[in-house]
């Protein structure tokens, strides 16, 4: 696998002994060029995260910008799992730019962007099940993400990256994902949103 010569390769093992592969500029393309395997306590992770949400959510004296920062931490939670890089960037949606032969710096790119679901979370809490369920994160490239960043509030979740021609891989089967299909899935779920 070529990598651009210009990066140095840093390795060491994590708490749980894995290896782990940075670039001293940012991650290089390793470790997201494995398939996607959630660690084993994945749904641990995201049933405490949710749990912790209705915590702070139930909780009447907590101020609201701590209420959004906490909601938000766990949001993060609910995406990464972990941070660190062997979980948080061999996500099951990676661009293929993400996936190509060049040396790229990543970002874990939440496709519903975090402050869309806070907020939602925040303002409608019957909604959670819901938010959570758009909550999903695709590795894309720096340049992608300061692209899809500049959508702003445009287009909704994939379809950002349908706005951009960006191709997702499904790093479950390998192949190219079904943009239609997932942004189809994400206004049926919006529908399902009750704004009280």
């Amino acid at each position: 696998m070529p990598v651009d010569p210009r990066v140095q390769i840093l390795r060491w093992p994590d708490r749980e002994g894995e290896t782990l592969t940075v670039a001293t500029t940012n991650l290089t393309v390793p470790i997201v060029r494995q398939p996607c395997t959630p660690p084993p306590n994945y749904d641990e992770i995201r049933a405490e995260a949710r749990r912790w949400i209705e915590v702070i959510l139930a909780d009447p004296y907590m101020p609201l910008a701590l209420r959004r920062r906490r909601v938000d931490m766990e949001l993060w939670t609910f995406t990464e799992i972990k941070n660190t890089p062997s979980v948080k960037y061999r996500l099951r949606y990676r661009t293929a730019a993400v996936l190509g032969d060049a040396a790229v710096e990543i970002r874990h790119e939440h496709v519903v962007p975090r402050r869309w679901l806070r907020d939602q979370v925040i303002e409608h809490p019957g909604n959670l099940d819901v938010v959570l369920g758009l909550a999903v994160s695709c590795v894309a490239t720096n340049a992608e993400d300061k692209a899809l960043t500049k959508l702003g509030d445009g287009p909704f979740g994939w379809a950002r990256y349908q706005a951009l021609d960006l191709a997702v891989i499904d790093t479950k089967t390998m192949k190219p994902a079904d943009l239609d299909a997932l942004v189809a899935e994400q206004q049926v779920q919006v529908a399902a949103l009750k704004l009280d």
